[in-house]
């Protein structure tokens, strides 16, 4: 069922909320992010460590089928403590950057080659890098020297049975004697 839900921390009244479209199996993800410690939403993990599962209480609270819509108008209404995200969709709008924040982002992207990608209206997180010579080796390595059977055998007979087509047969003639031609012209000369 589609819906809005509340994440509530029954000791200090503090909530997340969120949308889903099976509330039942939302739950349990949540459930089974936080028991094992893998939760994205640090604040929410912390809290689930410190209190415990008995804690937190779920609660679906609004069913509507227009689900960001109504999340947002639940984020501006409770103003929910363990939600990082406060425009539904956008993750860092929103949000203040302090000075020395800014400063580290620079200097972790600082000498970063890759490219824009909202520029380059991609999804590919990949496209425009290169691989390192050392990953080239590792990738390069296991494969070389290496004589694939399976692969020869059909190759081969795949090239018998386009030599059998006369028109096949014709052209790649006619293009060795012109290969040839040109190469015996060259030597003569």
């Amino acid at each position: 069922m589609k819906c809005v839900y509340l994440i509530t921390n029954l000791l200090n009244g503090k909530r997340y909320v969120g949308q889903t479209i099976d509330f039942s199996k939302r739950t349990q993800h949540h459930i089974a992010l936080l028991n094992s410690g893998k939760h994205r939403n640090r604040h929410l993990q912390s809290a689930w460590k410190k209190d415990g599962q008995k804690a937190f209480a779920f609660t679906a609270i609004c069913f509507n089928d227009d689900l960001k819509t109504a999340e947002q108008a639940w984020l501006e209404g409770y103003k929910p403590e363990y939600n990082i995200e406060r425009v539904v969709g956008k993750p860092s709008a929103g949000r203040k950057l302090t000075g020395i924040h800014k400063q580290r982002i620079g200097a972790a992207n600082k000498g970063n080659k890759r490219p824009d990608l909202a520029l380059m209206n991609s999804s590919n997180p990949r496209l425009g890098w290169k691989h390192s010579p050392h990953t080239i080796e590792k990738i390069r390595k296991p494969n070389v020297g290496i004589k694939k059977p399976q692969s020869r055998a059909m190759l081969s007979e795949l090239a018998k049975s386009r030599w059998e087509n006369p028109d096949y047969r014709a052209k790649m003639i006619a293009a060795l004697n012109r290969g040839n031609a040109t190469r015996w012209a060259k030597e003569g000369a």
